[in-house]
């Protein structure tokens, strides 16, 4: 989403209590440097439910975060990976757990990025709901 989910989160007065940071990684390059196995993303592309899940892991590695929140997915216009645009994997990631979802979002680039995002958020907090 290019930082729409840190910029929806950020939004929130206060948010510096409980936000740490966050990574925003549009090439496979950024993707390692920041935690993800490079032969993840050999064997299942860069944009996986594989991906999605050591994206999250690695965020809360990075961060120190109880929490990780990622997504990797096609904005558009064009297809990518053999997925066309509007699919979206959302990772979530705690010490207890991680889970991952897989979205088919429709719309333009713009509005894949604003609901993959809104998505990501609802995944979150029943992510939040359950521990």
């Amino acid at each position: 989403t290019g930082g729409l989910l840190t910029n929806m989160i950020t939004d929130v007065p206060g948010s510096s209590k409980y936000f740490k940071g966050g990574v925003i990684s549009y090439t496979d390059e950024v993707k390692i440097a920041n935690g993800v196995d490079a032969s993840i993303i050999r064997e299942f592309g860069a944009i996986s439910n594989e991906t999605a899940q050591a994206m999250a892991q690695a965020s809360c590695k990075i961060n120190h975060s109880d929490i990780g929140v990622s997504i990797t997915g096609v904005a558009g216009p064009d297809p990518s990976e053999g997925h066309r645009p509007g699919v979206v994997f959302i990772g979530i990631s705690s010490s207890q757990r991680t889970e991952t979802f897989k979205r088919n979002i429709p719309g333009n680039r713009s509005l894949i990025k604003q609901r993959a995002a809104i998505a990501a958020l609802y995944e979150l907090q029943r992510f939040l709901q359950c521990m």
